[in-house]
């Protein structure tokens, strides 16, 4: 039983993004506690180094398997994809925050909706076998 989930795609997808997650949080109380780095350059370079992370665990490990034509083209993909998933967030954190206010909302909606839309996106257009170009 183990075995099968361990090797579920979207649980390894979760194993990432959690660790991605860890990375940007350690990354960014390092640079903006200690070193007293500003908080926006601080979180800008948390979010970078949690970036390559996330790729290079989604490339290699959660879609491992499949085919990639042109790592240049996947990493573009990867890097846009990465930012409208933090748009959709800001999306959500601005609806739920201001014109309806729950904090419930914007978090259950930044956890579990973000998520799904950015395995997706990973799965079928970031890691597909068929890409050949950005369309």
């Amino acid at each position: 039983m183990l075995k099968t989930l361990f090797s579920h795609q979207l649980f390894r997808f979760a194993v990432v993004g959690g660790g991605a997650t860890l990375v940007h949080v350690f990354v960014y109380f390092i640079l903006f506690n200690q070193l007293a780095v500003i908080a926006h350059l601080a979180n800008g370079m948390a979010w970078s180094l949690a970036a390559v992370y996330s790729y290079l665990g989604q490339r290699y490990w959660t879609f491992g398997n499949s085919t990639v034509k042109n790592e240049g083209t996947a990493k573009l993909r990867f890097i846009l994809s990465s930012l409208m998933s933090l748009l959709v967030n800001a999306g959500f954190a601005h609806l739920f925050s201001y014109l309806y206010p729950s904090l419930i909302l914007t978090l259950l909606a930044m956890g579990l909706v973000t998520p799904v839309l950015t395995f997706i996106l990973m799965k079928y257009w970031v890691f597909s076998e068929n890409q050949d170009r950005l369309s």
